[in-house]
């Protein structure tokens, strides 16, 4: 019996302390039949030195002019030639059977795609003890009902997220969606993932599959800061694509509860700096009738909001930090 060969895609960029574990997570999944392709988007450290000492049979090192996440992914994603994807950030790990347990899964049920839980762990900490995030997905399976979830869009779910490598997709389904934006810079995952999810017939949770997702700060990354200016014009951008999309597959209530608080949040993390996405994202969350709270921090803020407005509030907010 031939096993489904699995593709799985490194982009790269300034990964050095931590690109070495990710290309090892990798070789060390039980799935005999793989390919691991690692596309450096032209590090300045000595990123592509070690990804080159893996370099053998079945793993390939490319490399591109500084384009970014979304280009290096799609670079690899046209060299691939696997029947599934598995997307994998250069500082991101996959437990070792991951995607043998999610092949087995989607060769039962095609054209759909696998999702599992992730342990999320702070660099230079363990992560043995941490509890996986995001079992509730397990509930559901419809791509609609997933969305709602996604997007803290019921009444029992708050919004969330699904880590990149959290993911395995068959190519076919891949196939029929456009790739992955290259203008966004934040939250290209969320676009691109949002219409993979849309294009399946079912999501379907592995409990066991999981990942470690890293979170640190302080390092260059593929991805802009949500922070500075292009961070937001992208989170903004990535959000405006959503709503496009999600408007062929809503009513205009549900689509106000999907979207509504993501655009105010993008208007308080806007204001007072950004003054025009400050107003569009304002705008968007009105006609979207958002009626939660204006102020994004913590008690303090929100104590300084009674008093004074949400305006004041942030405005001492950035002078904190």
């Amino acid at each position: 019996m031939n096993l489904p060969l699995v593709s799985i895609i490194i982009p790269v960029y300034n990964s050095s302390a931590f690109l070495a574990a990710t290309i090892q997570s990798a070789i060390n999944q039980t799935w005999p039949n793989k390919e691991i392709i690692i596309v450096d988007d032209e590090s300045t450290d000595n990123s592509l030195e070690i990804a080159k000492k893996f370099e053998t049979d079945g793993i390939t090192i490319l490399s591109q002019k500084n384009l970014g996440a979304s280009a290096a992914r799609n670079h690899g994603l046209k060299k691939s030639k696997g029947k599934y994807i598995q997307f994998l950030d250069a500082d991101d790990l996959l437990l070792p059977q991951k995607i043998a347990l999610q092949v087995n899964v989607l060769e039962k049920n095609p054209n759909s795609v696998a999702i599992g839980p992730s342990i999320h762990f702070f660099n230079k900490e363990g992560h043995v003890s941490e509890i996986p995030k995001q079992n509730f997905f397990s509930e559901f399976n419809n791509p609609k009902d997933f969305v709602k979830i996604l997007f803290g869009g019921t009444k029992d779910y708050p919004g969330t997220m699904v880590e990149i490598h959290s993911w395995l997709a068959p190519k076919t389904i891949l196939d029929k969606i456009d790739p992955w934006n290259e203008s966004l810079s934040v939250d290209d995952d969320g676009e691109y993932y949002l219409r993979v999810a849309l294009a399946s017939i079912q999501i379907i949770y592995v409990e066991s599959a999981m990942v470690l997702y890293r979170k640190h700060s302080g390092q260059i990354s593929l991805s802009s800061g949500i922070k500075n200016r292009k961070g937001l014009l992208s989170s903004v951008n990535s959000i405006e694509m959503k709503r496009k999309l999600l408007i062929d597959h809503f009513p205009n209530e549900q689509l106000a509860n999907l979207l509504a608080r993501s655009y105010w949040e993008l208007a308080f993390l806007s204001y007072p700096k950004q003054k025009k996405l400050f107003e569009l994202c304002s705008n968007r969350s009105k006609e979207l009738n958002y009626q939660g709270k204006r102020f994004q921090g913590g008690k303090i803020g929100k104590l300084i909001t009674k008093i004074f407005g949400w305006k004041i509030a942030r405005r001492l907010q950035l002078l904190w930090y």
